[in-house]
């Protein structure tokens, strides 16, 4: 796990928590979904269904980068994850989410991986330095259960 290479990024320590991958949410009744080899090409016509501009700055990132190896131009936004799932469930287009998000065991979508889209990885952060006594002991905590290794 690394932070893009910029030059604030020293002022933060973190702990990698997680590693999920990455697959798209499609209605239950997407054409592609009755193929025998699904591939990410499969979902270029269609419209690619995000958070507004609210999200993080790496988040908007990991669209563009997702939307590129789809291939997909067309981009929808959702005020919030709820109306996400509705748009997608309504056939309006698909999503991007890890395999941990709700939206991906919901039986109302179809949770697809491929292995081309990149994996997300979930941490702790904090300012580095931080003499808050509680960082130490929940890093301790994290490492003791399997977490950060």
């Amino acid at each position: 796990f690394e932070f893009e290479k910029r030059e604030d990024i020293s002022i933060f320590d973190y702990m990698p928590l997680c590693c999920m991958e990455a697959g798209l949410v499609v209605p239950h009744d997407h054409p592609a979904l009755g193929k025998e080899n699904i591939e990410l090409k499969d979902f270029r016509d269609d419209c690619f269904i995000s958070l507004n501009d609210f999200d993080s700055e790496a988040d908007r990132r990991a669209n563009r980068l997702q939307m590129q190896l789809i291939g997909i131009t067309k981009q929808l936004k959702a005020d919030n994850i709820e109306t996400l799932g509705i748009m997608v469930e309504a056939g309006l287009g698909i999503a991007a989410l890890n395999s941990g998000h709700k939206l991906a065991s919901n039986p109302r979508y179809k949770f697809l991986s491929f292995p081309e889209l990149p994996s997300i990885t979930d941490a702790a952060l904090w300012l580095a330095g931080s003499e808050n006594p509680c960082i130490a002991a929940l890093t301790d905590a994290m490492q003791k259960n399997g977490f950060g290794a």
